[in-house]
């Protein structure tokens, strides 16, 4: 790959700043909440993790930047951005991306235990109820009228009140949706507002059709996609970005920090095949979930 050390690259001994792309994004984009009155930085505990390990051997001692300097198309579309003006520094750009995957990481599902309602989807023509005593003995009955009772009673319980069955980090999900449009949208936001004198069209989906086709060859290169993707799978991403965060809240998990969090109902994930761009079963107003004690915790 053809490497230019552009001005904004330099510190003022002449050494190569490999971190520049890092503190901007950091300072400038990096998505921040604020609980308790307190503002935190997203993701912020493997955030400073990341940047406390010197970044030198990071780059260079990579076999993923090996891999980088040797990949033929990455190098036509660096060539063809700076053909069309931008001073995109490959070293900078690779460590911004290295701290991007990290942190988009720390993204997290709490998936909800089934109510009663779930419970009874699942079952059909009832024949029989098991009773089971606080000692372990167990009676069974198929007396029609009891079983009708019981389940009368039980189908007039309200479902707004859930119980979470555990947490489960983003990367633990088979469906790569989340990670694939976390990567492109702040891949693309640094690239809008470092570069903002770069030509792009009025219309365009956050950036030029040339840097978005760099997005979707990063999300191929990074192993988050099987094959370089379309360009039309751009605007998709971009879209269910922006609409993943609107079902987000902030929380403080311990050992983890502050991270973005989404519920997901049962019914979104008992086969254990989550969709996560097609769930059907959004909270609703009124509906409360609890944490218990022990609950499972998918996030190391």
């Amino acid at each position: 790959m053809e490497i230019t050390v552009y001005e904004d690259n330099l510190a003022e001994d002449g050494s190569i700043i490999i971190d520049r792309y890092i503190y901007f994004f950091i300072n400038q984009l990096q998505n921040r909440c604020e609980i308790d009155g307190k503002t935190y930085l997203e993701g912020e505990t493997a955030a400073n993790a990341f940047l406390n390990n010197d970044l030198t051997p990071q780059l260079f001692h990579n076999l993923g930047f090996d891999k980088w300097v040797k990949d033929d198309d990455l190098d036509k579309l660096h060539k063809e951005i700076k053909a069309n003006g931008m001073k995109l520094c490959p070293l900078n750009f690779f460590t911004l991306c290295q701290y991007i995957l990290t942190i988009i990481k720390e993204q997290y599902f709490i998936l909800l235990k089934p109510t009663i309602a779930d419970t009874l989807s699942e079952l059909s023509d009832v024949a029989s109820i098991t009773f089971t005593n606080a000692d372990g003995s167990s009676i069974s009955s198929n007396n029609s009228e009891l079983v009708k009772m019981v389940m009368d009673c039980v189908k007039d319980v309200g479902d707004k009140k859930y119980e979470a069955d555990s947490f489960v980090r983003v990367d633990r999900i088979t469906d790569k949706i989340l990670i694939q449009s976390s990567f492109a949208y702040y891949v693309a936001l640094f690239l809008k507002e470092y570069f903002k004198d770069y030509p792009r069209r009025s219309n365009c989906c956050m950036v030029s059709a040339t840097e978005q086709k760099l997005i979707l060859y990063m999300l191929y290169f990074f192993g988050l996609a099987p094959a370089p993707l379309t360009d039309s799978r751009f605007r998709q991403l971009i879209a269910y970005y922006k609409e993943h965060q609107t079902r987000v809240s902030y929380s403080i998990l311990p050992e983890i920090g502050v991270v973005p969090i989404e519920i997901i109902k049962y019914g979104d994930w008992k086969d254990g095949n989550i969709k996560l761009d097609k769930l059907k079963h959004p909270l609703e107003v009124g509906d409360t979930v609890t944490i218990p004690k022990g609950v499972k915790m998918d996030i190391k």
